[in-house]
């Protein structure tokens, strides 16, 4: 069986989901000193990922890839847990930079080379690394795994006459 390479670019533009009750070593706590849950919005701005992948499709099903991304945060410098009462970084805000890498093993239902549309499914793993610097702070990382599982169709777009190279969305 035939085996094609696969290079696969992408970029996107993020908006903050979920709630927060800390970033990096503020605890949002209310001026009782309970934790307060804040909106996302509230902690981060809306920001920008890119990343590239590459795999290969092997007996005409089986894709594997790996790729990697990168991700700019951007947090807010200030963080209010009610309307006159906050908590800020000092002396200065933090840089919040993710790095990932992907592995993901994929398998179509239909052959991608033959079919107009292609149905997967399968497992990926990820790994990444948030590391937060600054010129006056301590820097800082942590790293986090995740299993996921993958699943969607590829739509052929364009198919090369001698059918050794396609482009795929």
């Amino acid at each position: 069986a035939k085996h094609l390479n696969m290079i696969e670019f992408y970029g996107g533009y993020a908006q903050p989901v979920g709630t927060y009750h800390r970033i990096d070593i503020i605890d949002f706590m209310n001026c009782q000193n309970r934790i307060v849950d804040l909106d996302a919005d509230k902690v981060y701005d809306k920001t920008f990922y890119v990343g590239f992948s590459y795999g290969q499709l092997m007996y005409n099903h089986i894709l594997y890839s790996i790729g990697f991304r990168y991700t700019e945060i951007k947090a807010k410098d200030t963080f209010w847990v009610e309307p006159n009462y906050g908590w800020s970084f000092t002396p200065e805000n933090p840089k919040f930079n993710q790095y990932d890498l992907n592995f993901n093993l994929n398998y179509f239902i239909n052959n991608p080379s033959h079919s107009l549309i292609s149905p997967y499914f399968g497992l990926g793993f990820h790994g990444g690394v948030i590391a937060v610097t600054g010129y006056q702070i301590e820097t800082t990382t942590d790293v986090t795994l995740a299993l996921g599982v993958n699943f969607g169709a590829d739509l052929t777009l364009w198919k090369a006459p001698d059918k050794r190279s396609l482009v795929t969305l």
